[in-house]
């Protein structure tokens, strides 16, 4: 600018330019949340709405309205909405387990890992005081720390409560293709009587 520029001249343009950014960041950011809320939040403002509507059938039906002002029948179209219907889903199948064999139907084999001489016989003598089949009790190997209750295809019911005669018992599948009996209780070291 030169000597004859007006004093001040400089500084409104300056604030001028100032305050056309300001305005221009501040419409940048406002439109542009407006945008994101439209974009991913779909209920708002409408947005995501009309993809919905869209895709229901619209049709429409001719009513024909009396006219009080003129006396006669206008015909007129208007949209009839869509009727909603509720489905419900399949109920889902039962799959019960079979009731729970009583003891006396539960074939058990007691078997010692501890070396202790009659521990496995005396587990026997008590599984048949309540009622449980019990075959001749037997020592094998290797020994075990824990007891383990394992049982045969179908009898995991049956083994869950017979745990509760070895609190130190842990209950798992027997992996045999052909168990001994319907639950095998291996006595490991930390089985008490």
């Amino acid at each position: 600018m030169g000597k004859h520029a007006a004093p001040g001249y400089g500084r409104f343009t300056r604030e001028l330019w100032s305050f056309s950014l300001r305005l221009l960041v501040v419409s940048v950011v406002f439109f542009g949340a407006v945008w994101l809320l439209i974009t991913y939040v779909p209920g708002w403002l409408g947005g995501g709405e009309e993809s919905a509507q869209s895709s229901v059938p619209q049709s429409t039906s001719t009513t024909e309205v009396p006219s009080v002002v003129l006396g006669s029948t206008i015909s007129s179209t208007f949209p009839t909405l869509p009727t909603t219907t509720t489905s419900t889903a399949p109920a889902p199948t039962s799959t019960t387990a079979p009731p729970e064999r009583a003891a006396a139907d539960v074939t058990v084999l007691v078997r010692n890992t501890t070396g202790r001489s009659g521990l496995a016989a005396s587990a026997t003598a008590g599984l048949a005081s309540v009622g449980y089949q019990t075959l001749e009790p037997d020592n094998t190997t290797p020994l075990l720390s824990a007891t383990q209750i394992l049982f045969a295809q179908g009898f995991a019911a049956e083994a869950y409560t017979l745990a509760a005669q070895f609190p130190d018992g842990e209950v798992l599948a027997n992996p045999s293709a052909d168990p001994l009996a319907d639950i095998v209780v291996v006595l490991g070291t930390s089985y008490v009587p």
